[in-house]
């Protein structure tokens, strides 16, 4: 079972830059993205390819999504807190450009995750890298990690 994207990222629009779940597992899942003309990064000619580690890291929230609604629980946010080995085939995904992110679950404590992240269209690798990301056990202390950069 897959669920509407809005209801496992705490994004709104336009900032929610992933279309669906395909599939999910425990440890994995196949997210589709669109790059389209109403992202807020794109020019005419398309997106900067690094703009693929937001892609990457939605589609890491929207997986995480997935395992809290399938668990009954409310879905978190989440916080990027770095990229290793970010590699792009191409300078620019242009628009209109459909691909999967294929992302697997490397490491996950309580708080903590580390995934490995991969854009392809089709069989051709567009990017990849390794995500780690932070997701705080309460909405509180969300808001306090949201509060201090204002």
């Amino acid at each position: 079972m897959t669920w509407p994207i809005e209801e496992l990222l705490p994004h709104a629009a336009p900032m929610i830059l992933v279309d669906r779940v395909l599939s999910f597992d425990a440890e994995s899942g196949l997210i589709e993205i669109t790059v389209r003309a109403g992202h807020p990064f794109a020019t005419e000619e398309g997106v900067p390819a690094h703009i693929g580690i937001e892609y990457m890291a939605q589609a890491c929230g929207a997986l995480s999504g997935c395992w809290s609604r399938q668990n009954g629980t409310a879905v978190r946010v989440g916080f990027l807190l770095g990229t290793r080995n970010f590699r792009a085939s191409q300078a620019l995904l242009p628009l209109g450009l459909t691909m999967i992110a294929a992302i697997r679950l490397v490491i996950r404590d309580a708080e903590m995750g580390v995934f490995e992240c991969r854009l392809l269209e089709g069989d051709k690798l567009v990017a990849e890298a390794q995500l780690n990301v932070y997701q705080p056990q309460s909405d509180a202390a969300a808001r306090d990690i949201l509060t201090r950069g204002q």
